[in-house]
């Protein structure tokens, strides 16, 4: 194994280990059941979202709740 990618291997399995301690899992853990029974969407924005993309789940939202 290359040394470089052995380093980076370790580095990933330590964070996945410790992530829960983490500041941003706390953070995370505040936002659990805020919305308990409602839709949640994650949308992660790049160059490829196109804002037809979001006309869609809008649609989806509207027809879910009438």
């Amino acid at each position: 194994m290359h040394p470089i990618k052995s380093i980076e291997a370790r580095y990933q399995s330590n964070t996945i280990k410790n992530f829960g301690n983490s500041k941003y899992a706390k953070r995370l853990r505040a936002f659990k059941n805020t919305h308990d029974g409602e839709y949640c969407f994650i949308v992660g924005n790049g160059p490829s979202l196109k804002a037809e993309d979001l006309e869609r789940l809008e649609k989806i939202i509207n027809d879910k709740n009438h």
